[in-house]
């Protein structure tokens, strides 16, 4: 008699190729119907939920399960996230968001940022670039030498600010 075993997910399948066959299509089925079920499951809940608030906070009419689920499914198309197999989501086209912000917001305070090409080289990798309002560049390489030069004193300086036109303190809360 031929046995063999075999790795289903985290499950070892034990037995006969034709007993096998039938486990896997056992674990298919078993599957499928619990997704149906959740799914059953979901809707009630939410024709259940929609129907016990929505009438009577904004007098809208009840709905039945296949509206609940037509909600569900219109509220997917509406707000669901449409871009999971495209490129849009990755690193590079993050960084490339975050840096246009920051220049957007430089510009809008009347500042501007710039730097060489060479920037991104292996060897300025990990430096931190600090410029104060004269346009003086400092280069740290890390931010603790950042903090210990001039994040400390700027920080104290903010904590201990006074309330313009008083001789108070300001209220940081």
């Amino acid at each position: 008699m031929f046995c063999s075993t075999v790795r289903v997910g985290n499950r070892v399948i034990h037995g006969r190729p034709a007993a096998k066959v039938f486990k896997v299509i056992g674990f298919i089925l078993l599957g499928i119907i619990g997704v149906t079920a959740l799914a059953i499951l979901f809707g009630f809940i939410v024709m259940w939920l929609w129907n016990a608030l929505m009438p009577n906070i904004f007098n809208l009419p009840e709905v039945s399960y296949w509206q609940a689920v037509g909600l569900v499914v219109l509220a997917h198309i509406f707000f669901g996230s449409h871009n999971t197999f495209s490129n849009r989501g990755s690193r590079r086209d993050k960084v490339r968001r975050k840096v246009k912000d920051i220049h957007a917001r430089a510009e809008a305070n009347g500042r501007s940022i710039s730097y060489d090409n060479d920037f991104k080289s292996k060897s300025d990798e990990g430096k931190h670039i600090y410029v104060d309002d004269n346009g003086h560049e400092y280069h740290y390489n890390s931010f603790r030498e950042f903090w210990n030069d001039y994040g400390r004193d700027a920080f104290d300086k903010w904590l201990n600010r006074k309330e313009p036109g008083t001789d108070q303190m300001a209220d940081t809360e």
